[in-house]
């Protein structure tokens, strides 16, 4: 006689042949943890449970992974049960996106918001990497005290930092008047294209300068 054993959640752990008793003659020896109902064929994302008296079919996400459909926020499941309300399997995209109760749809104000929240400190962070602030401060006393040659030097790389500027207002417009995803994907957040225009000037050229 078959016996069915089940963890201490309940769950269906498998099976065995159960032995006869030394001592009654006929009697089969359940194990613990274990009964001699069959439990029922489990389908994907099921398992059976017993609950001391017969065996239940409950639904069985564990190890996978769902997303909160407000949010967008993966949080893997661990328990037997089904999935809690306001959640998807559907991983949503890279970008801000709605839940439709489908599927995930672009919200392009929010990742307009998002991209250029994260675009603003682009330039000013190349503009950085050539010329540092301590280097632009000194320059801009130069163009106070310095003589016409050095303040020459200082325009074309002021000229320059504007030019970049210039830049990072286009493709800032470019995000605002985007109609979708792909041309927000098509401004970049990389100004290396600007070093082609950098003048060969340095802090040290100017105060060389006389």
């Amino acid at each position: 006689m078959k016996y069915y054993s089940f963890l201490p959640s309940g769950e269906y752990s498998g099976s065995g042949d159960a032995k006869l008793s030394p001592l009654e003659k006929d009697v089969y020896l359940l194990p613990g943890r274990a009964t001699f109902i069959e439990p029922p064929q489990a389908s994907e994302n099921e398992v059976a449970i017993w609950n001391g008296q017969s065996w239940e079919i409950k639904p069985d996400f564990r190890g996978e992974t769902v997303y909160d459909t407000a949010t967008g926020e993966p949080f893997a499941i661990c328990d037997i049960g089904p999935l809690r309300g306001g959640t998807t399997s559907y991983p949503p995209p890279e970008y801000k996106c709605t839940w439709t109760g489908e599927t995930w749809e672009l919200n392009l104000a929010l990742e307009k918001a998002s991209r250029l929240e994260k675009f603003r400190a682009a330039p000013s962070a190349y503009i950085y990497s050539k010329y540092d602030s301590g280097e632009q401060l000194s320059m801009l006393k130069i163009k106070v005290t310095g003589n016409d040659a050095q303040k020459v030097l200082c325009d074309q790389v002021d000229a320059w930092i504007n030019s970049v500027l210039y830049d990072y207002y286009a493709r800032r417009a470019a995000i605002q008047s985007a109609k979708d995803i792909d041309e927000l994907n098509a401004v970049s957040a990389d100004f290396r294209n600007n070093d082609a225009t950098k003048p060969a000037i340095e802090l040290s050229t100017i105060i060389n300068e006389v």
